[in-house]
Protein backbone atom coordinates (compact mmCIF):
# COMPACT_ATOMS: atom_id res chain seq x y z
CA UNK A 1 0.00 0.00 0.00
CA UNK A 2 1.27 3.87 -0.78
CA UNK A 3 1.70 5.87 2.24
CA UNK A 4 0.28 9.74 1.32
CA UNK A 5 1.18 12.71 3.93
CA UNK A 6 -0.74 15.93 4.27
CA UNK A 7 1.10 18.94 3.33
CA UNK A 8 0.98 22.14 6.30
CA UNK A 9 1.57 25.75 5.66
CA UNK A 10 3.85 26.98 8.03
CA UNK A 11 1.68 27.68 10.73
CA UNK A 12 -0.14 24.45 10.53
CA UNK A 13 -3.02 24.49 8.46
CA UNK A 14 -3.36 22.37 5.71
CA UNK A 15 -2.82 23.29 2.58
CA UNK A 16 -5.03 22.47 -0.66
CA UNK A 17 -6.73 23.60 -3.36
CA UNK A 18 -9.85 23.27 -5.43
CA UNK A 19 -10.28 20.67 -8.44
CA UNK A 20 -12.97 20.47 -11.21
CA UNK A 21 -15.24 17.84 -10.27
CA UNK A 22 -15.18 15.67 -13.74
CA UNK A 23 -11.65 15.26 -13.47
CA UNK A 24 -12.51 13.06 -10.45
CA UNK A 25 -12.17 9.09 -11.45
CA UNK A 26 -12.47 7.37 -8.25
CA UNK A 27 -13.01 7.66 -4.61
CA UNK A 28 -9.97 6.01 -2.48
CA UNK A 29 -9.98 4.21 1.11
CA UNK A 30 -7.37 6.45 3.52
CA UNK A 31 -6.35 4.16 6.53
CA UNK A 32 -4.72 6.18 9.30
CA UNK A 33 -1.14 5.49 10.10
CA UNK A 34 -0.93 4.69 13.96
CA UNK A 35 2.13 5.26 15.42
CA UNK A 36 3.51 3.65 18.88
CA UNK A 37 0.41 4.33 20.23
CA UNK A 38 -3.35 4.50 19.33
CA UNK A 39 -4.71 7.75 20.61
CA UNK A 40 -8.19 7.34 21.99
CA UNK A 41 -9.59 10.43 20.48
CA UNK A 42 -9.19 9.27 16.87
CA UNK A 43 -12.73 8.70 15.36
CA UNK A 44 -14.06 8.57 11.76
CA UNK A 45 -15.00 12.07 11.80
CA UNK A 46 -11.84 13.61 13.15
CA UNK A 47 -9.29 11.18 11.79
CA UNK A 48 -8.24 13.30 8.67
CA UNK A 49 -7.17 16.51 10.82
CA UNK A 50 -5.31 14.43 13.53
CA UNK A 51 -3.51 11.96 11.55
CA UNK A 52 -0.64 13.24 9.23
CA UNK A 53 -0.08 10.18 7.42
CA UNK A 54 -2.53 7.45 6.04
CA UNK A 55 -2.77 4.60 3.86
CA UNK A 56 -4.12 4.21 0.67
CA UNK A 57 -6.13 1.23 0.63
CA UNK A 58 -5.44 -0.46 -2.70
CA UNK A 59 -7.46 -3.90 -1.92
CA UNK A 60 -11.07 -1.88 -1.51
CA UNK A 61 -11.80 -3.60 -5.21
CA UNK A 62 -10.32 -4.89 -8.35
CA UNK A 63 -10.72 -1.27 -10.10
CA UNK A 64 -8.66 0.44 -7.60
CA UNK A 65 -6.00 -2.19 -7.37
CA UNK A 66 -5.59 -1.78 -11.06
CA UNK A 67 -5.84 2.22 -10.95
CA UNK A 68 -3.00 2.31 -8.34
CA UNK A 69 -0.63 -0.68 -9.27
Amino acid sequence: MYLVDRILTRDDRPLGEVIRLNSVTRQIQLIPKFGKGIRSFINSTNSLDVCKSFWVNSFMDKEVYQAVW
